[in-house]
């Protein structure tokens, strides 16, 4: 089992109001003992995350708390108005920190937690992690440095070609993302399905399609000469990223 006191939380998107003293994608360290909490009203202590600026985010919402016993995280909804949710799944009190429960805990061990859930997005949503000999893809490194110098942050999402930094939307950061997180060749319907679960929105592949021409594009490549977007050979719509 990892060690609980290197687990941590991500923020990964504030739709209204923001996190305080938190910027999205910076990381919140888990503490071995006690708890946190999250809604918009929590105690003053350090390891608490208050939402500002959201009525649809409860006064205090969910909690994390380490169980010593059982050397695992627990996440709790505290009876809030629009629920708490892991992985899609709307949920009381679940345990954080099994393998095995498959349904909570990928092969990356991410768990993506979802606060308020209106309209079919959440307001709020954060991704667990405890410590692994193998880093998700998005903690392979602060920077890339790819082919002729250019730069990929994924953390602080940017981009550099040949020194200059290259304008890409939210989602189509997100679509360069999914590439990146696959080591092999993946396919458009599955970069949808994907791209789809991050953005909590319907999305085609015609869609994805749209986007990898337009960061094409914005990276100087084409089809036909490109350095990190690159089409399989003989596989039209499958594509691989390389740095």
């Amino acid at each position: 089992m990892p060690e609980a006191a290197s687990a941590f939380l991500r923020v990964e998107s504030v739709v209204h109001g923001r996190i305080e003293g938190y910027e999205q994608y910076s990381e919140i360290p888990l503490k071995k003992m006690g708890k946190l909490v999250i809604g918009r009203q929590t105690a003053k202590e350090d390891s608490d995350i208050r939402v500002v600026g959201d009525d649809f985010i409860s006064q205090n919402h969910a909690e994390i708390r380490f169980d010593g016993e059982k050397n695992r995280f627990i996440i709790r909804d505290m009876g809030s108005t629009n629920g708490t949710f892991l992985n899609e799944e709307q949920l009381e009190a679940v345990d954080l920190g099994n393998p095995e429960n498959k349904r909570y805990y990928d092969l990356t061990h991410n768990c993506h937690i979802g606060l308020a859930k209106i309209n079919g997005k959440f307001r709020v949503e954060l991704i667990f992690r405890e410590n692994s000999s193998t880093n998700p893809p998005w903690m392979k490194s602060d920077y890339d440095a790819g082919s002729g110098g250019d730069i990929f942050n994924w953390t602080k999402r940017i981009v550099k070609i040949n020194g200059s930094e290259v304008s890409l939307t939210k989602t189509e950061f997100k679509v360069l993302e999914i590439l990146k997180d696959y080591d092999d060749a993946v396919d458009i319907d599955i970069i949808a399905e994907e791209l789809a679960r991050r953005t909590n929105k319907e999305v085609f592949k015609e869609c994805v399609s749209q986007h990898i021409c337009r960061i094409r594009k914005k990276l100087g490549e084409t089809p036909e000469n490109s350095r990190h977007i690159i089409t399989e050979p003989g596989h039209v719509g499958r594509y691989r990223f390389v740095k």
